[in-house]
């Protein structure tokens, strides 16, 4: 491998805004005191925090940087970003235990009132947004290849029992495993097709 720039992208294109290593990203640092988002106590950082605090009769909206996903950011004592919401638990209830997440009862991703914020597991987050309807299901899914009328089409088609697997498989243009998941009732639950 090279040297410069070109040989560690080879390694891993994420670098660690934490640990400015190659190889994982920040979600990933084990560095100084475990994951990125949990900050040492920073006696400065709620003067800091509040110059960015815009206070309304909902939520309280952070004005300051945000992360790409537009979640606010804040500058913490150890010489890393944290998300806004995180650093108001902070400043209002003390730590973050180790397995829990700051989650949002509002789902506004600038929000930082703290009696908007709640502790919940990585699990207890994905069922809020899927309870929420803020994931990506069905059709709508980045990943999907098949419509909901495609679907519905399969199942009739299987049903009918003139046919197999690989051949709907291959009339659709996906995996055979993909046709079971969907007869089995694996996959496009929400169109409640049941098992076939």
């Amino acid at each position: 491998m090279g040297s410069g720039r070109a040989g560690r992208a080879a390694v891993s294109r994420y670098r660690c805004c934490i640990c400015r290593a190659w190889g994982h990203s920040a979600d990933r640092c084990q560095s100084d005191n475990g994951s990125p988002y949990r900050p040492k106590q920073d006696p400065t950082m709620p003067e800091r925090f509040w110059k960015f605090v815009e206070k309304t009769d909902g939520c309280w909206l952070w004005t300051g940087g945000l992360f790409h996903d537009g979640y606010g950011q804040i500058w913490a004592k150890d010489k890393r970003y944290v998300r806004a919401h995180r650093a108001s638990w902070l400043i209002h209830f003390g730590d973050v235990p180790e397995t829990m997440q700051v989650l949002h009862s509002c789902d506004t991703p600038r929000c930082v009132r703290p009696d908007h914020l709640f502790l919940g597991t990585i699990l207890d987050n994905a069922r809020d947004a899927a309870r929420k309807g803020r994931m990506s299901q069905g059709e709508n899914h980045h990943r999907a290849k098949l419509t909901s009328s495609q679907v519905r089409d399969i199942v009739l088609e299987f049903r009918t029992g003139d046919t197999t697997k690989a051949a709907i498989a291959r009339e659709y243009g996906v995996a055979e495993a993909t046709i079971y998941s969907i007869c089995t009732g694996q996959s496009w639950k929400a169109l409640g097709l049941g098992t076939v």
